[in-house]
């Protein structure tokens, strides 16, 4: 009987972390002004799939609705859903990603920070021209909160 491939503790603890829901309703109510009301639902699919929906106070509906396949080294957590790869490395006891792709004439940016009740996401896409097509302006952040609903 053959081994089986044991999951490093860095793939458990990024997937006991990021799967859940969550809520950035702490920071709008602190600053109505600062961003939309928005939850967030990471769903663990299949052993190496995630299901990230982005949802609207209230909305049934996600306004975003991707699945990423993840995959490991031994240093980083790599988040991929078409062209668009994800990358998170371990930095002061948290998964950071800094990634800054152009797929299609347009630029995304996704920066974030994630601990295990606390996510932090900077989320942009630019045309070409560089106008602002979707994400908070001035390199603002949500910040979300794990939360039971």
């Amino acid at each position: 009987m053959g081994k089986l491939k044991q999951m490093p503790i860095l793939m458990d603890t990024f997937i006991e972390w990021f799967e859940g829901q969550w809520s950035n309703q702490t920071q709008v109510f602190n600053d109505p002004k600062s961003a939309s009301l928005v939850r967030v639902v990471h769903e663990r699919t299949f052993e190496n799939q995630f299901r990230c929906a982005y949802y609207i106070h209230k909305s049934r509906s996600p306004y975003r609705d991707m699945t990423f396949d993840f995959d490991y080294n031994d240093t980083d957590i790599h988040l991929t859903c078409g062209a668009s790869k994800l990358i998170f490395s371990v930095v002061h006891g948290g998964f950071v990603c800094n990634t800054q792709q152009t797929i299609d004439g347009r630029t995304y940016m996704f920066k974030a920070y994630l601990r295990e009740n606390y996510y932090r996401v900077n989320d942009q896409c630019f045309d070409a021209a560089g106008n602002l097509l979707r994400g908070l302006e001035n390199d603002a952040d949500f910040i979300f909160q794990k939360v039971k609903f």
